[in-house]
């Protein structure tokens, strides 16, 4: 009797002991599970942050590509009321009037970040650049001077120069109900990303394919405008504009998938780190004048305290 009752609270307590195991392991197996899912939603939540933050630097993007448009219009719309310019205009003289235009082309530079100022002839010819004299009689192609040729009317838009993109209005120009010509104002669009920057804690690259570029032109450019000639820093692309001065870029970033997702929709590819800090890596669509998305904004958004934490 004895021994079946030893055996007897053995089978019990191994029983319980087991029953206890069990418990425990399906307990800690359901905090692992919780934990897991907590921390996956978190991850999920994280990163529709991200997102959302590259969307709200897209519409600051856009907000200030019409603020800018506006202010361009107007300002070509006033200047185009100049009878003094217009009779020089029609002189033909093309000295005369660069020289003529001087003044007024500094003072819309310094006031309004007005940094090309066109003349140009009906049939498309560029007559004078105000912003630089020494090209001229070359056939302008830009989609805005191609709209307003058609249509008559005004027309604007970003469009790719030969080391920026450049925000342009154009519209025709008139002596007495006679189209006498084209005048373009435009602004390139650098200091797009340091308002950006000022209203985020990410940095800001504009990103084009090399194809879109001559190398010698792109070179001489640089070195005009005491630049360093980066041809060489990314394998595809070109950095036309950044917010980092003295950073180098996440070369890991700005690869061809990265740069081809990004021209879809506001996206994050990645995280990086670099010199102790870690990034989220993601961009949005730059859309020309003629409705192309030809580059991107990529913002480097500093998660470091997020990551740390």
């Amino acid at each position: 009797m004895v021994e079946k009752g030893f055996f007897l609270k053995k089978f019990i307590f191994g029983s319980i002991t087991r029953k206890l195991f069990l418990g425990l392991f399906e307990l800690a197996f359901l905090v692992i599970l919780v934990s897991a899912v907590s921390l996956f939603f978190r991850q999920v939540d994280f990163e529709n942050h991200l997102v959302e933050q590259v969307e709200e630097a897209q519409n600051d993007f856009l907000t200030l590509e019409t603020g800018d448009t506006i202010m361009l219009s107007a300002a070509l719309e006033t200047f185009l009321q100049n009878e003094s310019f217009k009779e020089i205009y029609l002189e033909k003289d093309r000295e005369k009037l660069f020289l003529f235009g001087q003044p007024l082309f500094q003072e819309l530079k310094e006031k309004y970040g007005i940094t090309h100022f066109y003349f140009i002839l009906p049939d498309g010819r560029n007559f004078v650049r105000l912003h630089n004299k020494d090209i001229f009689g070359d056939q302008i192609t830009r989609i805005t001077l191609q709209k307003v040729m058609e249509t008559g009317k005004e027309a604007s838009g970003l469009e790719l120069g030969k080391t920026a993109f450049a925000l342009r209005v154009v519209k025709p120009y008139y002596d007495e109900g006679q189209l006498i010509g084209y005048v373009e104002f435009g602004q390139e669009i650098g200091h797009f990303l340091h308002a950006l920057k000022e209203n985020s804690n990410s940095q800001f690259y504009i990103i084009v394919e090399k194809k879109y570029f001559n190398h010698e032109d792109w070179s001489s450019v640089r070195e005009s405008a005491g630049l360093q000639d980066n041809w060489d820093d990314l394998q595809a692309h070109l950095i036309l504009s950044t917010t980092l001065l003295s950073s180098e870029p996440l070369e890991s970033c700005f690869v061809s998938e990265n740069v081809a997702a990004a021209e879809k929709k506001a996206s994050i590819f990645k995280q990086v780190s670099k010199g102790g800090k870690s990034f989220a890596c993601g961009g949005f669509p730059i859309t020309d004048a003629g409705g192309n998305k030809v580059g991107v904004v990529f913002s480097l958004i500093d998660i470091t305290e997020t990551v740390n934490f």
